[in-house]
């Protein structure tokens, strides 16, 4: 078994860590209750704006759109968001874990796919990427079913 230091079992590697981070009930959490209120309202105001804002943002015309396609808008640019805050918050709890716990920190594949969705994520441009590679995939299969004919 891997040692445990900070709660947290380092021998498994970083998705085991990010696993571990999950509990709320997590015993050695050195992360003050302030700093989770105020990381999670700042989270929340800042989906809110993407979410409120996304034709400011991302420079789109709403003349003529229906409120289904506004409503829409908002909710996948309030969630893109969120998701990257939620990715940022495992970052940013596993460091601080660490850093005062004086455990090793390993980074591996998981914590640079975790900073890539937390920096898409905090920025606005999950719904955007994940929307072009949908639109790549399906450019792709319609290639691909072309030449098999």
């Amino acid at each position: 078994m891997g040692s445990q230091t900070c709660g947290v079992d380092f021998k498994q590697g970083s998705a085991s860590r990010y696993r571990n981070l999950v509990s709320f009930g997590h015993k050695e959490s050195r992360l003050s209750t302030t700093v989770n209120v105020v990381f999670w309202l700042l989270a929340l105001a800042l989906s809110l704006f993407h979410g409120l804002a996304f034709a400011s943002v991302f420079s789109m015309s709403t003349s003529g759109k229906g409120w289904a396609w506004k409503l829409h808008q908002f909710w996948l640019n309030f969630l893109g968001s969120l998701v990257g805050w939620i990715a940022f918050w495992f970052l940013f709890r596993s460091v601080i874990e660490c850093a005062e716990g004086s455990c090793p920190f390993q980074f591996g594949w998981t914590d640079v796919g975790m900073f890539f969705l937390a920096f898409l994520g905090v920025t606005g441009y999950v719904p955007f990427t994940v929307i072009g590679l949908a639109s790549g995939v399906k450019e792709l299969a319609t290639k691909v079913a072309g030449l098999a004919k």
